[in-house]
């Protein structure tokens, strides 16, 4: 076997070794939070409610077309967000959008409880934002009788 291939395939070799290390590395493990405390969620992490059989993931930001905040537009826009929620056990997709133009949280329900969130940084004219750099800002509280 000539140098050439030999140092070719070590190459490969390690190249693979280091992607598969990355795909098996773990999720990094849930935040802990109470009831009623605003958390700060990056994309892929999670919170796990304390004393609730509830685990909430920011999966993504599926849609962001908010009117950036240094322009006049026609239109508000809104930003629509995936969340994984797995509730004693089992799993739900959930998609929850908020209007642009607005400093006030949205807010959804879910199996009787109240969700408030706010979708962080909000877009200017000329810079984009990247998916790794939004960060959910949720409250989770359980829903008044």
């Amino acid at each position: 076997m000539s140098s050439k291939l030999f140092r070719t395939a070590l190459f490969f070799l390690f190249t693979l070794a280091l992607l598969l290390a990355a795909a098996c590395s773990p999720s990094p493990s849930p935040i802990t939070s109470p009831l009623g405390k605003t958390v700060s969620l990056a994309p892929g992490r999670s919170v796990s409610l304390g004393g609730e059989s509830l685990d909430i993931k920011f999966v993504e930001v599926i849609n962001d077309s908010r009117c950036a905040s240094d322009v006049t537009c026609i239109w508000q826009g809104e930003v629509s967000s995936r969340l994984e929620i797995t509730f004693q056990g089992t799993v739900y997709t959930k998609v929850v959008t908020q209007p642009g133009l607005t400093s006030e949280s949205s807010s959804t329900e879910f199996n009787g409880y109240l969700f408030r969130f706010d979708v962080q940084p909000y877009p200017t004219a000329g810079t984009p934002i990247k998916d790794n750099e939004y960060r959910l800002q949720l409250t989770v509280d359980k829903k008044s009788p």
